[in-house]
């Protein structure tokens, strides 16, 4: 966010960090529950849950057409998608939960010491690996569209 003021266009882009936040909450979105779809996966099991994705995206293509023919709005656009990948996120965690009751956690114990570092220490260093990531397969990307206000 604190860079979008940097970023140059022919024509200011009204709403941008609206845009902005829209796509993040996408991508956040992608990570809640994550956990149970990995158990799904790992398990070889995915196929379980195909049929709501192929529902969601059929579902996403439509309103979204419809939704670009009657309001031509780009912000509704955008939420039309949001909102129906919130709903796949949340009906495929609660699929996986009825289920696969296993990945329901009830009791949990705290930590001890030296497991809680030795975990703060690997979050800190993947946390380190995708910022890296970022800045070494996107800074190119990101510094050519500005020279040429893409």
């Amino acid at each position: 966010m604190p860079f979008l003021k940097y970023i140059k266009t022919p024509e200011p882009i009204p709403n941008l960090h609206v845009y902005y936040l829209i796509f993040l909450l996408q991508n956040i979105l992608s990570y809640l529950f994550s956990y149970r779809t990995a158990y799904i996966t790992s398990a070889q099991k995915a196929y379980q849950v195909s049929f709501i994705t192929i529902i969601i995206s059929i579902a996403t293509e439509v309103l979204q057409i419809l939704v670009t023919i009657i309001f031509r709005n780009f912000l509704l656009y955008l939420i039309t998608y949001l909102v129906l990948q919130a709903i796949r996120v949340l009906w495929t965690n609660e699929y996986i939960r009825k289920h696969y009751p296993e990945t329901i956690f009830k009791k949990t114990k705290p930590l001890d010491k030296e497991t809680g570092i030795a975990f703060v220490k690997k979050t800190l260093s993947l946390f380190v690996m995708k910022i890296s990531m970022v800045g070494v397969s996107q800074t190119d990307s990101i510094i050519v569209s500005t020279m040429v206000d893409v």
